[in-house]
């Protein structure tokens, strides 16, 4: 005879494995802080990378212009002026990077939490009728 309960618990564990992806199967392996301090290093990278491409883009967006710009440039001016609009963007980024992965953790957490519960329950009922058979 078929157990409804237990039916109905499995899919519940099936739509999970179906629709689980990696980043929840990751938050099973590492703490909060871990998680979120990984994808903080992972857009460190990823900013200074995105900056360069920034001011590579608005350097050739400037060509044209650029001998008489650089007569009249202040280039330490200029490289402090970069530096400090770096660290400005780093500094966003790496909130907004905290933010979205901490909003996910959280709720990544959640589904491992009612994910759990059902696996527990197939469990006893199995564990139940083990029980009532032996």
């Amino acid at each position: 005879m078929i157990n409804e309960e237990r039916v109905t618990e499995m899919y519940h564990m099936a739509v999970y494995d179906r629709d689980a992806n990696r980043h929840t199967e990751q938050m099973r392996a590492y703490y909060g802080r871990d998680y979120v301090g990984k994808e903080v290093l992972k857009s460190i990278f990823s900013g200074t990378i995105a900056y360069g491409l920034l001011l590579v883009m608005a350097g050739m967006g400037m060509m044209q212009g650029m001998d008489s710009v650089f007569d009249s440039m202040d280039l330490v001016g200029t490289i402090v002026g970069l530096v400090l609009l770096y660290l400005a963007f780093e500094v966003l980024y790496v909130l907004i990077t905290m933010a979205v992965y901490r909003k996910r953790f959280r709720e990544g957490r959640a589904e491992l939490k009612q994910y759990a519960k059902h696996l527990n329950k197939v469990n006893k009922m199995y564990a139940r009728e083990e029980k009532i058979k032996g």
